[in-house]
């Protein structure tokens, strides 16, 4: 697992995979060829590097309307040593977890836009929301590795599934279809 949350896109549209209800991951969206332990441990056989993502790249008052937030991966920087089901499964709970703190982020940002007046200090109110949702995301993606060994604890892996499961069922009103033509660059 890799965490990064940006306010601004790196990569282009084409190389983002947008969390999808209907679209799980595959083996074939990890494109990565060499491992990068950096910011995991050696033994890791897969991780993905998703991120929550505001759009439009510039945040400025005039266009909170259109602010999007989304939960994306980039394959090119997400590994899989060999294909591997269980550890698809694991992956793609990294991925829940990543949906679900950019729905909770969508709710905050809308209290946020309700309740304040359009000024410059509505901005950093989201991206303070913004902050807040990354911590809150990383400490639930530490919790899960560390209870599930990185998905080798196959019974601590299953309570997990259940859990964000619920999580996201209990959210999915917050829940948004959003294509990657949709977004604009």
């Amino acid at each position: 697992m890799i965490v990064t949350l940006s306010l601004n896109d790196p990569y282009s549209n084409n190389e983002l995979i947008i969390w999808n209800a209907d679209r799980k991951l595959r083996y074939e969206d990890f494109k990565s060829d060499q491992p990068d332990y950096t910011n995991v441990p050696k033994y890791a056989k897969a991780y993905i590097n998703y991120e929550i993502l505001f759009f439009p790249k510039e945040l400025s008052i005039y266009e909170l309307e259109d602010i999007q937030v989304v939960a994306v991966i980039t394959p090119y920087t997400s590994y899989m040593e060999s294909p591997n089901s269980e550890l698809l499964r694991h992956e793609q709970l990294h991925f829940d977890i990543a949906e679900y703190h950019t729905r909770i982020l969508r709710e905050e940002i809308a209290k946020i836009k309700s309740q304040s007046q359009i000024n410059e200090s509505i901005l950093t109110k989201i991206q303070n929301a913004f902050i807040n949702a990354n911590e809150n995301c990383l400490k639930m993606q530490n919790s899960y590795d560390l209870e599930t060994f990185h998905g080798i604890d196959k019974e601590k892996q299953k309570l997990w599934e259940k859990d964000i499961a619920i999580l996201l069922d209990s959210t999915i009103s917050l829940a948004q279809d959003i294509k990657i033509e949709d977004i604009e660059d």
